[in-house]
C-alpha cells in the first residue's frame, strides 16, 4: 500500500507542478510523476546511508533517465509533442536538457529527507 500511494501522489503532484512551472500538462505526465517519485523514494529508502546530496543527486539522474524514455516513447515515436527543449542550451534531442536536470536536483534535495521520514513512519505504524 505505501508504494502505492506514492506512485498516486506522484501521478497528482508532478502534473500540478508543471501547471504551475509552464501553465499546462499532458496526461503522460502523470505516469511520470507516479514513476518519478516512486523512484526517488525507493532511492531515499534503498540509499539512505548516502548523504541527501549524494542521494539527490541519484535521484536526479533517475528523474532525468525516466523523462529521457517517456521523451524517446511519447515525444519522437509517437509524435505527441508533449515537450521540447531544443531551445535550451545542453539539450540532448530536444527531451532532456542541464537547466531542468539541475532544477531536478534541488528537488531532490527536498524531496529525499522527506521521503525518508515518511518512509520511516510507515515503518513504525507496521
Amino acid at each position: 500500500m505505501e508504494w502505492i500511494c506514492v506512485f498516486t501522489f506522484g501521478m497528482v503532484a508532478y502534473p500540478i507542478l508543471e501547471v504551475i512551472w509552464r501553465g499546462y500538462t499532458h496526461i503522460t505526465m502523470a505516469f511520470a510523476g507516479g514513476l518519478c517519485l516512486t523512484a526517488i523514494y525507493y532511492i531515499a529508502v534503498r540509499l539512505r546511508h548516502l548523504n541527501i546530496f549524494a542521494a539527490a543527486a541519484v535521484g536526479c539522474a533517475a528523474v532525468t533517465a525516466i523523462e529521457l524514455i517517456f521523451g524517446f516513447i511519447f515525444n519522437i515515436a509517437a509524435g505527441m509533442a508533449v515537450w521540447d527543449y531544443s531551445g535550451r542550451p545542453y539539450n540532448f534531442m530536444g527531451q532532456i536538457c542541464l537547466e531542468y536536470t539541475a532544477l531536478w536536483y534541488l528537488l531532490c534535495v527536498v524531496i529525499m529527507p522527506v521521503c525518508r521520514f515518511i518512509h520511516l513512519a510507515v515503518i513504525k505504524v507496521r
